[in-house]
C-alpha cells in the first residue's frame, strides 16, 4: 500500500506550550529550496509521497486555464485558493458559471456554510441554507466546469480521474514537480488528490512564483502568481494566515488540509511542509520560519506578520502559552 512516512522518519518541527508544559508536539518533515532549485534545508522524509491536498489548487487552475479558460484577476485567485465563501468570494465563482453559461447546481463539490460569519449570517436570512458556492473549493470546481464548457468535454463527469480535465492536471502536476504522480486518490471536496512528495511541491512553487519574472515561463502560470498577490483576499480571506502572508511578505502562501502548506518569494526561494499528524496550526509559523532562517525573508518582517497569524494559547480568556519552534527548526536558528 502506498503510503507518507511514519514517525521515526520524522522531525519535531513545532511544540505547544502551556503554563510552562509542553503539551503537545508536531512532528513531520519540511524542505526548503533556492530559487535554482537547489537543496538549502531538508528536514524528514522529504521525498516520501504525501497528498498535497489544496496546495496544488494553483496548478488546477493552470490545467483549467491551458484547457482555454480565461482566467484572470479575482476569478483566477479564488480557483487557486481556498476561500471562506465571504459574499465576494461566492460573487467571484457565480461570476465564472455565468461566463461559461453553467450553474450551482453544476458544481460538484459539496454545499456548505461558508467559514464567512457575514455570508453564513445572509445565507440564513434568506432562507438559502447551505450553498455549493460557499464551499472553500468552489472557484476550482468552476475553473473545471468552464474547461469542459471550452473544450466540449462532458462536465458531468469532470471529477472522474481519467477525464480529460483530471488527465490535464495530472500533466501539469508532473511539469511542475518534476516527479511522476504517485498515487491518486479523493480529495475532500471530490476532485482528485495526487501524492507528490514535498521536494516536488516546492519545487512546483519555486516554478510558479519566478513566472511573473521570467519571460520565459508560461504566461499563464505568471498571470496565477500574480492575481494570487494582487488579489490575496480571494485566496483565503481577510485576516486568514495565506492573505496575511501575501499582503505584508509578497511571498505566495496556499495551505492544504491535513497540515500541508507551501510558500515561495518571487525570486524562488520555497518551503514546503507536512505535520504528521495532520495538524496545520503551526505550518505557517514553521514555513515562514525556515525561510527566514535560509535567508529568503527578513525575520523581523516575519516576525510581525507570525504575531498576527499564529493563534494564541488561551486558558481562562486568557493567554496561557505558545506554540513555538521546535528542536529541528529552532535550531537553525542558532
Amino acid at each position: 500500500m502506498t503510503q507518507t512516512f511514519r514517525a521515526h522518519d520524522a522531525v519535531e518541527l513545532a511544540v505547544l506550550e502551556r503554563s510552562g508544559f509542553v503539551e503537545s508536539r508536531h512532528v513531520g518533515a519540511a524542505v526548503v529550496l533556492a530559487g535554482d532549485g537547489s537543496l538549502v534545508t531538508r528536514l524528514g522524509a522529504v521525498d516520501s509521497p504525501i497528498f498535497p491536498r489544496s496546495c496544488v489548487k494553483p496548478f488546477q487552475a493552470l490545467a483549467a486555464m491551458q484547457a482555454g479558460v480565461p482566467l484572470r484577476g479575482a476569478q483566477a485567485a479564488v480557483a487557486a485558493g481556498s476561500h471562506t465563501g465571504s459574499l465576494a468570494h461566492m460573487d467571484a465563482v457565480s461570476g465564472m458559471l455565468q461566463a461559461a453559461g453553467l450553474t450551482e447546481a453544476q458544481l460538484g463539490c459539496p454545499a456548505a456554510w461558508p467559514a464567512d460569519a457575514e455570508a453564513r449570517a445572509w445565507l440564513i436570512r434568506t432562507d438559502k441554507g447551505k450553498s455549493k458556492l460557499a464551499m472553500n473549493c468552489s472557484g476550482k470546481h468552476a475553473a473545471f466546469l468552464w474547461a469542459c464548457m471550452e473544450n466540449g468535454w462532458d462536465p458531468a463527469g469532470y471529477l472522474e480521474p481519467n477525464h480529460p480535465m483530471q488527465r490535464a492536471v495530472r500533466t501539469v502536476i508532473e511539469e511542475y514537480t518534476h516527479q511522476a504522480v504517485q498515487h491518486t486518490g479523493v480529495d475532500g471536496c471530490g476532485a482528485p488528490v495526487m501524492a507528490v512528495t514535498l521536494r516536488g511541491l516546492a519545487r512546483a512553487f519555486t516554478t510558479l512564483a519566478k513566472a511573473p519574472s521570467d519571460k520565459d515561463a508560461n504566461a499563464r502560470a505568471a498571470t496565477i502568481a500574480t492575481s494570487m498577490l494582487d488579489y490575496p483576499w480571494a485566496v483565503e480571506g481577510h485576516g486568514k494566515p495565506n492573505t496575511v502572508v501575501m499582503e505584508e511578505l509578497g511571498v505566495l502562501a496556499k495551505l492544504g488540509a491535513e497540515g500541508v502548506i507551501a510558500m515561495a518569494t518571487p525570486t524562488g526561494a520555497s518551503v514546503a511542509v507536512k505535520m504528521l499528524d495532520g495538524n496545520g496550526r503551526a505550518a505557517t509559523l514553521v514555513g515562514l520560519t525556515l525561510l527566514a532562517a535560509a535567508g529568503a525573508l527578513d525575520v523581523p518582517a516575519v516576525a510581525g506578520v507570525l504575531g498576527k497569524v499564529v493563534p494564541p494559547v488561551m486558558g481562562g480568556g486568557h493567554r496561557a502559552g505558545s506554540l513555538r519552534l521546535g528542536s529541528a527548526v529552532s535550531a537553525l536558528l542558532d
